[in-house]
């Protein structure tokens, strides 16, 4: 499995800021305060592309799709329980936030993300376990890796739902 740090740096969308909180309004204040974590964050952000070993039948490498982890370090998620342990109003913009930059990431990444709003999560083989672990991550039974705030999915975006480990669960899904 190739893994390659690829450069993150998604823009701060508010209106899509806006769309994963569920609000219809931000406070100058509170925005201020987005604007100032936003940019913080954005430098413990983690991205790479995974991409198999495939070998053409003459030997040599063959180009494939690969995937896209991203994911926020697991002191973002302490700082985040401790805006939530302050003050639980607080806490939840915060983590509004901290989805919004990963799932920003992934936006501009796989443009069809963006486009459905959804970022099929596919399930993990052999191969990518090892990257994950050689990244320090680990793959969980409920279908995610042990980072609160992370991304896993196609790179380019391909097959949306029937791909997904999440389709049978999923509120959305196509194909059940």
């Amino acid at each position: 499995m190739k893994i390659e740090k690829i450069k993150a740096d998604p823009p701060f969308d508010l209106v899509y800021y806006m769309s994963v909180s569920g609000s219809g309004r931000v406070e100058q204040r509170l925005l201020e305060g987005l604007e100032s974590k936003w940019k913080k964050w954005k430098g413990r952000l983690q991205a790479y592309k995974l991409t198999p070993d495939v070998q053409a039948s003459n030997g040599g490498a063959l180009p494939t799709d690969g995937y896209l982890l991203a994911w926020l370090d697991k002191d973002i998620e302490e700082e985040i329980e401790r805006i939530y342990q302050n003050d639980p109003a607080d806490g939840m913009p915060f983590h509004n936030l901290a989805i919004t930059l990963v799932m920003g990431t992934a936006r501009a990444m796989v443009h069809q993300v963006g486009e459905g709003a959804c970022a099929p999560l596919p399930e993990p083989d052999a191969d990518i376990l090892a990257a994950f672990k050689s990244l320090g991550l680990e793959w969980n039974p409920a279908g995610r890796v042990d980072r609160q705030f992370a991304v896993f999915t196609p790179m380019p975006y391909r097959d949306g739902c029937p791909i997904c480990y999440m389709r049978n669960g999923c509120p959305s899904s196509t194909v059940r």
